[in-house]
């Protein structure tokens, strides 16, 4: 030990005499590992940082290459840059501006299809059906206080008073379409023989026919064949194509007949009545003159006579009955029952129907030629007409039942139909070809406003929900 004191006593020496460059020496040393340690631990920092820093670049890129994308009627708008708030501001107009053209476009298409209320979304109520004022084309033959639910005291006369109404639709809306068909049998054989009875007596001064001569008798004979063609002229004149009720499958008298009707029968009833509006309507508009608006004579005008209409799906009643669960106990009297009214009071506003306009439309070729069934949204009703048309005007036809709300002619047939044997009967067609028209048409209905007048048993076939139910 002692030898150890020995050596190191000169080094201890040497720092006392040197002490300012021992301590120098020290701290060197310390500074060095000290800023080993600190580099290191700030270049760690550092590295974070940059890291970070690459992390908000990478952003501000991706927010350079963001592509803005926007549904619209012509196909999808897509922008790509800097997303910034003149930009997010121009979008949010843009969208509210598209909000306003979808309330509108939506509005136009239910009031395009016959909706009364199509400003009011989903669908107004019973008050505001009853206080409201309607301004669609579609109106239900009775008061809404009578039908789709009927006081129990006013039930068993209800089919009688539909009836009626329906009747008197149906004559109303040919003669506002005017309509008409050639002189009645009966009319025109009174007219001859009082022409016939003028030319025997005030012409040839003779008692009866008896006592013509061969000669006056030809003349006769032409001369009640001018007469007859003369009173098919003038109703051919005054009318702008042939038609009558008898064109339409109408339902007999409940009140002669004595048959027992349900409220989805009714509710057929006016739906059947609704289709034929919209066809008629479309028959006028081909025979309409283009220059002053007025209607066509039959012999100018593109469609000659109206055959037929009939439904071709089956009706809301049998749809109705067959899901019915209780179909075989129901009341057999008239105008509904308890079972028809899916056990809600009699008389008084039924629940409004839960329907909204934002249900998905998914298209199916295999159902049909468009694509489109029953939803949500819409019901499909196909119908066959028979029409007879100028061959070479079919077009206007076509042309303007495409424009009569939403309807689609998915087959088309034509035959030559004779102007000369059909002018025997009284129809006057003019000079120019015409063809029998067989059509089948697809028509939409939007339930937003059809479902409120469906009677329970009919929404419930159609798996329409009430808002007491939701």
């Amino acid at each position: 030990m002692d030898m150890n004191l020995e050596q190191v006593k000169p080094v201890i020496n040497w720092i006392k005499g040197h002490l300012m460059i021992a301590i120098m020496s020290v701290l060197i040393v310390a500074f060095l590992f000290c800023g080993w340690y600190f580099s290191s631990a700030m270049s760690t920092e550092l590295t974070s940082e940059i890291a970070e820093r690459k992390k908000s670049f990478q952003k501000i890129e991706q927010a350079s290459k963001s592509t803005v994308s926007l549904p619209l009627t012509d196909g999808d708008f897509e922008a790509s840059g800097v997303l910034n708030k003149q930009l997010l501001d121009s979008m949010r107009t843009l969208t509210e501006k598209m909000q306003v053209d979808l309330g509108t476009a939506r509005e136009a298409t239910l009031r395009h299809n016959g909706d009364p209320f199509p400003a009011q979304m989903p669908h107004p109520s019973y008050s505001e059906r009853q206080s409201g004022a309607a301004d669609g084309s579609k109106r239900l033959l009775i008061d809404e206080r009578l039908f789709p639910n009927p006081p129990g005291n006013q039930a068993e006369d209800l089919p009688n008073k539909v009836h009626t109404a329906l009747i008197a639709a149906y004559a109303d809306m040919l003669q506002e379409a005017n309509a008409g068909m050639p002189p009645a049998p009966a009319s025109l054989s009174d007219t001859l023989l009082r022409e016939q009875s003028r030319f025997i007596q005030l012409d040839k001064r003779k008692a009866a026919r008896a006592d013509l001569t061969e000669p006056e008798l030809e003349e006769l004979r032409q001369a009640l064949s001018k007469s007859r063609l003369q009173m098919y002229n003038q109703a051919a004149s005054d009318i702008s194509f042939y038609a009558s009720a008898s064109a339409f499958i109408l339902p007999e008298s409940p009140f002669i007949t004595k048959a027992q009707h349900s409220l989805a029968e009714l509710y057929d009833w006016h739906w059947d009545w609704w289709v034929a509006e919209d066809i008629i309507a479309a028959i006028v508009n081909a025979n309409t003159d283009l220059e002053n608006g007025k209607p066509l004579p039959v012999v100018q005008a593109a469609v000659k006579r109206l055959i037929s209409v009939r439904t071709l799906d089956p009706t809301l009643a049998s749809i109705s009955s067959g899901k019915s669960s209780n179909s075989g106990n129901r009341s057999k009297g008239r105008g509904g029952n308890s079972s028809d009214r899916g056990g809600a009071a009699s008389g008084g506003p039924l629940p409004d129907p839960v329907v909204s306009m934002n249900s998905a439309i998914k298209t199916d070729f295999a159902v049909s030629l468009t694509g489109r069934s029953s939803n949500d949204l819409v019901d499909v009703r196909n119908i066959e007409v028979v029409v007879i048309v100028e061959t070479a005007a079919l077009p206007r036809l076509v042309n303007a039942l495409a424009k009569e709300n939403f309807i689609t002619i998915t087959n088309l047939s034509l035959a030559p139909a004779s102007a000369f044997r059909a002018a025997e009967s009284g129809y006057i067609y003019g000079s120019r070809p015409v063809s029998m028209v067989t059509m089948e048409l697809e028509t939409l209905w939007f339930r937003k406003w059809t479902a409120a007048w469906m009677p329970t048993q009919v929404r419930d076939a159609l798996g329409i929900k009430s808002a007491s139910n939701n």
